[in-house]
């Protein structure tokens, strides 16, 4: 074999064993189904419930890593008890944001992104949100707290 096949096909062999061996989380920047974010990225579960919200609303959100941030933050002093379960503070989230949008928030102990969803679009001032077609930009945190229940935050912006 001469040198240069030997080098190619060296080198895919170690690009492959290296992707191979790259955790899970390397792929989405996130995690499983916890809710937690290693690294302070989004989870899968953050994903599945914001892709189920563009399921309903049928025309697609596009995911923004900014939005996601004031989320999480949200969520998890929700999730933690530092602060009740509110819109408490939104006018600060939006403002970080830009200063225009809307939020849905939520608390459940069920693990199906539909749930959640559902509860929102049972809700016409929700779902009036998720509706709205002057948001083109949205994320969503989901953090379980230690009880096991689930404390949801969406933020929408145009």
């Amino acid at each position: 074999m001469n040198t240069r096949k030997f080098f190619v096909l060296f080198s895919a062999f170690a690009l492959c064993t290296a992707l191979l061996s790259c955790d899970q989380n390397f792929w989405y920047n996130g995690s499983a189904n916890d809710g937690s974010n290693n690294g302070g990225g989004y989870s899968e579960y953050d994903k599945q419930v914001f892709d189920a919200v563009n399921a309903r609303r049928g025309t697609n959100l596009i995911w923004d890593d900014k939005v996601y941030e004031q989320c999480k933050i949200h969520s998890e002093n929700m999730a933690s008890g530092k602060v009740a379960f509110s819109h408490d503070g939104f006018n600060t989230r939006i403002k970080n944001l830009g200063g225009n949008g809307a939020e849905n928030v939520a608390y459940n102990s069920s693990d199906d992104p539909n749930y959640v969803v559902n509860q929102w679009m049972n809700s016409s001032g929700h779902k009036a949100n998720i509706m709205n077609k002057a948001y083109k930009k949205s994320a969503v945190a989901a953090v379980k707290s230690d009880s096991g229940a689930w404390y949801y935050t969406q933020i929408f912006i145009p």
